[in-house]
């Protein structure tokens, strides 16, 4: 007799993203409505209609603007009018099939901190097609998913081997979000600690990055003469009197939100990976853990925004759920001999489970 065959990792986390997206929007039906809960989400549907019908990046019919801080995912959601299909259901199946690829993404890159964690991969993979954060962004019509796996992807791909690719996505991330600038810096590092003396990688990589950001800062140049969309700057102005808080309290109130839910039961898996990655001296993860927290940082110190679930915020969450998720497989011990390990070992699991 054949023996059974098990189902592939990806099928699981791509039924587990669309059994958790289409469960949140029955919950949505049954409470009346189904729609976008942003004004952000309908903006970038107006550009993405107008885009296919009329071929120009505006808001108003026949007035070219930059007030898109998202080109990428506007051009995305303009397939869907450009094939006709009802805006709503083709920004819940591009946000859902975004949520599979995060957690698709997620469980890669635990199995490439940590080779034999194949059981914790797949949970860290089911942990985020679950985590309430990234389900609600995945139907929320806006482009969060897009930007959580493009810094996943440049987390995992090989370098320097692929360095221009990683370059090239990096470039489209920013496209997604300005603010995913942050990444180029910790890719540089990847790959100038990658092993190989030359420079000539990271100069690719650089040279992929910037085929994509330089013709995107003079599209918005040519749209409003500025070199960032309008809507970057009037974040910043709108929200300026927030930069009057004390910064520890920006800080605390800012560096919580990811972990407002069961993330907040992997903490000690992060401490814990963070801490042997430096004495390992293992250096893309503790780059991962460093573009986390400096992309936080840099909404500390220039927007400080808490509104929406932190929104802003939800790209670190699958980052931080790789960390901790590899990191408590050295704190469990679910087969102790010893009472209380076993206990608190056995207690945690139930509780991240049900959580």
């Amino acid at each position: 007799m054949n023996r059974l065959r098990h189902p592939s990792p990806a099928l699981i986390l791509c039924a587990a993203a669309l059994f958790s997206g289409l469960a949140y929007l029955a919950a949505s039906r049954a409470g009346g409505f189904v729609g976008f809960p942003l004004d952000d989400a309908w903006i970038h549907q107006t550009y993405a209609r107008n885009l296919a019908a009329r071929g120009e990046f505006a808001f108003v019919p026949g007035q070219p603007s930059a007030g898109s801080t998202s080109p990428l995912w506007t051009a995305l959601l303009a397939l869907g009018y450009l094939f006709h299909i009802d805006y709503r259901v083709w920004t819940f199946a591009l946000g859902i099939a975004l949520l599979a690829l995060t957690a698709g993404l997620v469980y890669r890159l635990v199995l490439r901190w940590w080779p034999a964690a194949g059981p914790a991969a797949v949970a860290a993979g089911l942990f985020v097609a679950f985590e309430w954060h990234l389900v609600w962004a995945a139907v929320s019509g806006m482009e969060t998913l897009l930007l959580s796996a493009a810094v996943l992807l440049v987390l995992l791909l090989p370098v320097p081997r692929y360095a221009p690719l990683a370059g090239l996505v990096t470039g489209l991330a920013v496209l997604v979000r300005p603010d995913a600038l942050t990444l180029l810096p910790f890719l540089l590092a990847r790959i100038l600690l990658g092993g190989r003396k030359s420079l000539s990688p990271a100069l690719q990589s650089v040279l992929g990055f910037g085929l994509v950001f330089v013709p995107y800062l003079l599209f918005n140049r040519a749209l409003s003469g500025t070199v960032w969309p309008n809507t970057f700057y009037a974040k910043q102005a709108e929200y300026a009197a927030l930069l009057q808080s004390p910064l520890f309290t920006r800080a605390l109130r800012v560096g919580l939100l990811p972990f407002v839910g069961p993330q907040a039961l992997l903490l000690p898996g992060i401490v814990a990976a963070v801490w042997r990655a430096l004495r390992a001296r293992q250096w893309e993860l503790l780059l991962a853990t460093g573009w986390a927290l400096a992309f936080m940082a840099a909404y500390v110190v220039r927007l400080p925004v808490v509104y929406q679930h932190g929104r802003y915020l939800i790209p670190t969450i699958p980052v931080w759920t790789a960390l901790g998720a590899g990191g408590m497989l050295s704190l469990l011990s679910l087969s102790s001999p010893r009472l209380l390990p076993r206990v608190l070992s056995r207690g945690w699991l139930a509780a991240a489970s049900v959580l």
